[in-house]
C-alpha cells in the first residue's frame, strides 16, 4: 500500500519552506477565509487536486478552463492570486496574461505560471517578462502549492 501523497503535475523550482507551519494563527485563518484564488488550467486532474487541497485548507477557490475564461473570471471576482497553467509559451495564454496586466481592474493581481520542468529558462523568462509574479515548475506536491501561497501571503502581510 502506497501512503505517499499524490503528485500534482507541479513542482517548485525554489526550495519549499519548512514543513512545520508558522501559518496557523487567527490572522492566517482570516486570510485564508478572505483570499480568493483563481486556478486557470485545462488539465482536469491537477486542477481538481489543487482545488481540493486549497479548499480543504480553508481557501476560497474558483477555476477557469483557459486563459480567456481566466481574464473574465478575474475581472468579475478580483481574486488575490491567479495560478495559470501553461504549455510552453502558448500564444492564447500569453495573450490572456497580457490582458490581465493591461486591464486596470486586474493589473495588481499577481499571476503565477506553472511551467513544465523540461521547458527552457528562456520560456520561464518569457512568462516573467510578460508579467508573471513568479513561476512554479511542474510537477510538485499539493502541499508545496499551499506552502507557496501561505509564504506569499506572509511576504505581503
Amino acid at each position: 500500500m502506497n501512503l505517499s501523497p499524490p503528485l500534482l503535475p507541479f513542482r517548485l523550482r525554489r526550495p519549499s519552506p519548512p514543513r512545520h507551519s508558522r501559518f496557523s494563527g487567527d490572522a492566517d485563518r482570516r486570510l485564508r477565509q478572505t483570499l480568493l484564488l483563481l486556478i486557470a488550467s485545462s488539465y482536469a486532474d491537477a486542477k481538481s487536486m489543487c482545488l481540493e487541497h486549497l479548499q480543504g485548507s480553508g481557501f476560497q477557490v474558483v477555476v477557469a478552463l483557459d486563459g480567456a475564461e481566466a481574464v473574465d473570471v478575474a475581472r468579475a471576482v478580483r481574486p488575490g492570486l491567479i495560478f495559470m497553467d501553461t504549455w510552453t509559451q502558448s500564444a492564447p495564454r500569453l495573450q490572456a496574461l497580457r490582458r490581465l496586466k493591461q486591464d486596470p481592474v486586474t493589473v495588481d493581481i499577481p499571476v503565477v505560471a506553472f511551467v513544465a520542468a523540461h521547458t527552457s529558462d528562456r520560456v520561464e523568462a518569457g512568462w516573467l517578462a510578460a508579467g508573471c509574479a513568479d513561476v512554479l515548475i511542474k510537477p510538485c506536491l499539493p502541499e508545496d502549492i499551499l506552502l507557496f501561497v501561505l509564504s506569499r501571503l506572509r511576504m505581503h502581510d
